[in-house]
């Protein structure tokens, strides 16, 4: 369809089911915020306890190796038991959790025991829990809805920056993760009355039994998929942007500082990243439902790389806003292609998995991300060799997204006799 309007197909399900994607939009949010409050807090918890930024950040890159180690486990328990009954524990485990960051103690062992909490729980709630549960409601309008499911993340990107250094400002680093944990508490109650995916749904409705039989569902074999060549160029892309996002995200106020902005303008600029985002995602799920989604993923993972080199050049702050529209635009849109086109490539009989396991390399990167731009930082002094180096890892992965070819006909296994 090349209208600019949706078509009455798309409309009934938008009419049905607009609920699911606002609800996993929230849930993305809050599975976005733990690098988000690296990036706002890491200065007042440097200064308060007086570890590197190094050791600060490895809290994410235990996050990433623990989800990257049980991201598939969860992805089959999407498959098998649907997302209601993954998501609504991990919502109560995910607030818990982050507010938990707070006590910890002097020793940095006890922030790091903070964040295994954070990534166990982090994991019932991560991306493949909400865009398996829309994607089960929506066909026709599919990009549309997942990008409107993953917009969440450059919403909490727009608002996080300022909440965050309000709260610390107000209450210090430590309240602001038990006051950003009450604020997550309020949001997640609407899922507990309607985030009811199509499983869940029909089980609601005819009393289903709890597993789910998807061996007639349309998709490729695990054995198929795991050994296909686009499978490897998408779990590639995935870990390089995840590393390259992560590291430019988490470290952009600090690269901003260092040019001379202040905390407030600093915090400012950067969510420009949230707003841009959000216009990512949306625009990004718009042309995947009517374009070539490769072409697509080509354009807009390579983007960032003109930021960096806009960073290098020290164009200045006023640049700065053009930089965080071009990050924000691409990590709208890392997602969306991801998302969109593993359902497109391996089908949505295995769509738990496949994604499961992608997003735990994009997790993994981006763990290892802010890790890799402190340890870059503390060792050269300043962020130009990190730069360097994640503005070619973003031409990269764009490359292998552009080059993965046509969409294949996925059709449901044949009955047995």
């Amino acid at each position: 369809m090349n209208s600019l309007t949706l078509g009455a197909a798309e409309r009934r399900e938008w009419s049905v089911g607009w609920k699911i994607p606002l609800i996993a939009a929230i849930g993305m949010g809050m599975s976005a915020s733990p690098n988000l409050t690296l990036g706002a807090l890491m200065t007042a918890i440097q200064d308060d306890t007086g570890w590197s930024r190094l050791q600060i950040s490895s809290g994410a890159a235990i996050m990433s190796v623990i989800i990257v180690t049980l991201a598939p486990l969860m992805g089959h328990a999407v498959d098998r038991f649907g997302s209601r009954r993954i998501a609504l524990p991990g919502l109560v485990m995910f607030c818990l959790a982050l507010a938990s960051l707070a006590i910890a103690g002097a020793s940095k062992w006890t922030w790091w025991a903070g964040w295994t909490f954070l990534a166990v729980a982090a994991l019932f709630i991560k991306s493949t829990v909400w865009t398996a549960a829309v994607i089960s409601r929506f066909d026709q309008s599919r990009g549309l809805a997942i990008a409107v499911t993953l917009s969440g993340t450059g919403l909490a990107s727009f608002c996080l920056p300022f909440i965050l250094t309000l709260l610390q400002q107000s209450f210090g680093w430590r309240g602001a993760y038990i006051g950003l944990a009450a604020i997550f508490a309020l949001l997640s109650l609407p899922a507990w009355f309607f985030f009811f995916d199509a499983s869940d749904q029909r089980r609601r409705d005819k009393a289903e039994a709890i597993t789910i039989d998807r061996s007639k569902l349309p998709g490729l074999t695990p054995r198929e998929i795991f050994r296909s060549r686009r499978f490897a160029q998408m779990a590639l892309a995935c870990l390089l942007v995840g590393i390259a996002i992560s590291s430019l995200t988490v470290h952009f106020i600090p690269i901003l500082r260092g040019k001379g902005a202040s905390p407030l303008t600093a915090a400012g600029i950067a969510s420009v990243i949230g707003l841009a985002t959000i216009v990512g995602r949306l625009v990004t799920g718009w042309l995947l439902d009517r374009f070539n989604g490769p072409l697509i993923g080509l354009i807009a993972l390579a983007l960032p790389a003109v930021g960096c080199a806009l960073l290098l050049a020290d164009a200045g702050l006023s640049f700065a806003f053009v930089v965080a529209v071009l990050i924000g635009f691409s990590a709208g849109a890392e997602f969306d292609v991801i998302a969109y086109l593993a359902a497109r490539y391996f089908g949505v009989r295995h769509y738990g998995l496949v994604f499961g396991t992608v997003v735990g390399l994009l997790s993994c990167g981006a763990g290892l991300g802010p890790m890799f731009g402190a340890q870059m930082f503390d060792h050269f002094g300043d962020y130009s060799n990190l730069l360097l180096i994640v503005g070619t890892t973003f031409a990269l992965s764009g490359v292998l997204i552009g080059t993965l070819g046509a969409y294949p006909t996925l059709a449901a296994p044949e009955p047995s006799p």
